[in-house]
């Protein structure tokens, strides 16, 4: 995606939609009507019938585990790229002499923050 950035800076760069994409063709857009249905139908059965509670229970926790462990490792995977484009755009030297670069590395930074602040949620969901 460096090289779509570079070539066409009016256009954001959408690496972590793709990635928001992807885990909501695997786990579905959200867990919440599902849980919502398996609540509903745990509250008119009996307290010993539990499988609709864990049923849900465990739905919910792999989707929000899927969600910690995917945005980790898109983090992960940004920080370095963001390293590798910035040692081979300057070199040694930290200034910057193109827009385009502070650009990239911004909308990269911005991504980053985003994939946290839904890893923290996701972690929030898994205690």
């Amino acid at each position: 995606s460096i090289d779509k950035a570079q070539d066409k800076l009016e256009e954001q760069l959408d690496d972590l939609s793709i990635v928001r994409d992807g885990l909501a063709r695997a786990y579905g857009h959200s867990a919440g009507p599902v849980e919502s249905c398996l609540t509903c139908v745990d509250s008119c059965t009996p307290a010993w019938f539990t499988s609709t509670s864990e049923f849900a229970y465990k739905i919910y926790f792999e989707s929000s585990e899927a969600s910690y462990i995917v945005m980790r490792a898109f983090v992960h995977a940004h920080g370095r790229a963001q390293r590798i484009f910035a040692e081979a755009m300057f070199g040694s030297t930290t200034e910057m002499n193109r827009a385009e670069e502070l650009i990239i590395l911004a909308e990269s930074a911005n991504q980053v923050n985003e994939a946290l602040e839904l890893c923290a949620d996701s972690s929030d969901n898994l205690r």
